[in-house]
């Protein structure tokens, strides 16, 4: 929806590199095997090279209907969420980068995808979102 009403997007990939389950909705059987981190009674357990490049068509998908705001892609590439960094179990760069070299397939080129060598919970991963979204407001403003 916002998308096609003029609300700039700014998207970022965080969490995309886990589902979460638990005893109330528990794992589908053919995920077993996967890296698992455990919360508390809740568990993450890793998507792979599979669900990263069905993530990065939908994506691009709803990105490329975007036609009535501007949209901006950021990545991260040290890591999508706290057990999506290096040490952590859930670290899988290769993954991770099937998910940006899809989306940079998918996504109309006129949408840009800037990498950070950055985590996402650092601080300068967020400043940058609020630069690049306080850049389109301000743009839309002027227009």
């Amino acid at each position: 929806m916002a998308g096609r009403v003029g609300i700039p997007l700014v998207l970022a990939p965080g969490g995309l590199d886990n589902a979460v389950f638990s005893p109330a909705y528990p794992m589908p059987e053919e995920l077993a095997g996967r890296k698992i981190h455990t919360h508390d009674i809740r568990f993450c357990v890793r998507m792979g090279p599979a669900e990263m490049e069905r993530f990065a068509r939908i994506i691009a998908d709803k990105l490329n209907k975007s036609t009535g705001s501007p949209a901006y892609v950021l990545i991260p590439k040290k890591g999508w969420s706290d057990a999506d960094k290096a040490g952590m179990p859930l670290f899988d760069p290769a993954a991770n980068q099937v998910f940006v070299d899809r989306l940079r397939q998918f996504l109309n080129p006129a949408i840009p995808i800037e990498e950070m060598d950055v985590h996402i919970s650092e601080p300068g991963f967020a400043e940058r979102a609020v630069e690049v979204l306080h850049h389109m407001i301000k743009k839309q403003e002027c227009t």
